[in-house]
């Protein structure tokens, strides 16, 4: 992800160490914020389905709805052309 940015907004590696500390600084805390929301949403959300749904209905429930995530992973993450658009983000990384 670090490297997508630093495409993305023209910043050369080593040009500007402050810059590129205060930007991972970012992106670890965002990571660390959503991994410490869904470490505290999800057994709420897990023990009320299996209090409403029992247990083979709740692991239904968790894979259709992990499975529809990696579908909308897929499309609005990757998309059908992802490796095209990796060859095109590695000539842009080189010519950086």
């Amino acid at each position: 992800m670090i490297e997508r940015m630093s495409v993305d907004l023209h910043i050369i590696e080593g040009q500007d160490p402050i810059l590129e500390g205060q930007l991972n600084d970012k992106i670890n805390d965002s990571y660390g914020f959503v991994y410490a929301i869904s470490m505290f949403v999800s057994p709420l959300i897990g023990s009320s389905l299996f209090l409403k749904y029992e247990s083979q209905t709740t692991c239904d429930i968790v894979a259709a709805a992990n499975l529809g995530l990696a579908v909308f992973c897929f499309i609005f993450n990757c998309g059908f052309f992802v490796f095209s658009e990796n060859r095109t983000f590695k000539k842009a990384l080189e010519a950086l």
